[in-house]
């Protein structure tokens, strides 16, 4: 476990890195086509709904300080074969700072403000399917958009990221997943990501 002290700065401080190697390694591709969703007017709005509750759930719970703006931070599982490969530079052209990718390959998202509307409106260039006319590529006509790629999301299981994600493996392990385990007089050592 390397250690590292800033004496300079913070000398009151001790800060210690360890790399934990949880299963986030890049996975195979989707290895066929994307999941069948119906048709982008179908599927479309069900992106929509799962933005806009994501947003009435962060705008019902109160904010912890006044003066601190809401932020979402969320998860978006992705289909069971599917890579969160190709869904990271969608995310992110689509206003959206990616945080991790969790072991189950559902990708942590996060909004500095509680509005996504970059998002929408991916989802509604997708909604509008290919432009028309021919791609000179190919010369046929185009079949696909950027945005196609927000097929492998599985919006219904959307969720705002909660208290007990935050929760590590290692102190999980120690106080259980939802802390049933704790003992108010031990002190613990925890791993912060910031």
């Amino acid at each position: 476990m390397p250690h590292h002290q800033d004496d300079s700065q913070h000398p009151h401080l001790e800060f210690m890195r360890e790399d934990i190697s949880a299963e986030r390694r890049k996975k195979p591709g989707f290895g066929g086509t994307r999941p069948d969703r119906g048709r982008r007017e179908v599927f479309g709005p069900q992106l929509v709904e799962a933005a806009d509750r994501l947003i009435d759930e962060q705008t019902r719970k109160a904010s912890p300080i006044a003066g601190i703006r809401p932020h979402l931070v969320f998860r978006v599982p992705i289909a069971e074969k599917a890579s969160p490969e190709g869904i990271i530079e969608i995310l992110k052209q689509a206003g959206l700072t990616i945080v991790s990718i969790e072991p189950d390959n559902a990708v942590i998202a996060f909004r500095d403000d509680a509005d996504l509307t970059d998002f929408r409106d991916a989802v509604h260039a997708y909604q509008r399917g290919p432009k028309l006319g021919i791609n000179r590529r190919t010369g046929k006509p185009f079949a696909s958009t950027k945005y196609d790629m927000l097929e492998i999301i599985e919006p219904e299981q959307m969720r705002l990221w909660s208290r007990d994600d935050r929760i590590g493996p290692r102190l999980a392990q120690l106080i259980d997943s939802n802390a049933d385990r704790i003992e108010v007089t031990r002190a613990y050592v925890v791993d912060l990501e910031l």
